[in-house]
């Protein structure tokens, strides 16, 4: 868990160094290398941390994906595409479960990589965010990359517009208020707060735990615990997808 914290904090930093696009490239690398990695490890500590830097490494795709669509999309499908996006990773978990069933461990973490190698393969259509190029200075850039997303007929000079007054608006707050002002600032903390009560909210329902303990709970049963982890692991699924649409 400390290593899906750290991923997630780093990413962040690195994507509005690099960039959406080029951070979600490196993470995948590296997941890649630390996945294969695993299969190299000779005791327990070495296997925890090949695991561990797994788990970083995953967790390191997540803010730059979430940013990337929210900053290429409309606003009238910001709130769908985030939603898909949430809705991929529950597949791509009910997916590694049943590929686990006919699999054999020791390749298993091989297996894992095939998601982000076919990434990597059709990245280079993906664009960069305009929002991204914009803080960068490059407008050029933004303008061609929201043309491409818009479609040729589409003016985008009213967006750009848009993007630019809010880039001065962040860069003469910046220049008015130091980092402490305005981490310790209301309109920071308020969000802050609540969206951290309501995650520690969900993770106390149990839902976390049930996932993780799913086979010790079932095993006097006469079904698999594989099989009662993918079928919890369905319904969560599409308990999710329900609540999306």
């Amino acid at each position: 868990m400390p290593t899906r914290v750290v991923g997630l904090f780093s990413s962040g930093f690195i994507s509005d160094k690099l960039g959406r696009k080029k951070c979600i490239i490196l993470s995948s690398i590296l997941q890649i290398a630390s996945s294969c990695s695993a299969y190299f490890c000779s005791s327990f500590s070495t296997l925890l941390t090949a695991v561990a830097l797994s788990n970083l490494f995953s967790c390191m795709v997540q803010v730059p994906s979430y940013s990337l669509l929210s900053e290429i999309c409309l606003i009238t499908y910001r709130g769908h595409l985030a939603s898909l996006n949430t809705f991929n990773s529950n597949c791509g978990w009910l997916l590694g479960l049943s590929v686990g069933l006919v699999v054999p461990l020791q390749h298993f973490y091989f297996t894992l990589c095939f998601p982000s190698l076919i990434f990597l393969f059709l990245c280079w259509r993906l664009p960069e965010s305009p929002v991204w190029l914009m803080r960068k200075g490059n407008e050029k850039g933004a303008r061609k990359t929201l043309q491409w997303l818009r479609g040729d007929d589409y003016d985008v000079t009213p967006e750009i517009d848009e993007l630019k007054d809010v880039i001065n608006d962040e860069n003469l707050e910046n220049e008015e208020r130091s980092s402490y002002e305005i981490l310790a600032s209301r309109s920071f903390l308020l969000p802050l707060v609540l969206t951290c009560s309501l995650f520690v909210f969900q993770a106390n329902c149990g839902i976390d735990l049930t996932s993780y303990y799913i086979g010790v709970i079932f095993k006097q049963s006469s079904v698999k615990p594989q099989h009662i982890a993918i079928l919890f692991q369905v319904g969560s699924v599409l308990l999710k997808l329900n609540i999306n649409l």
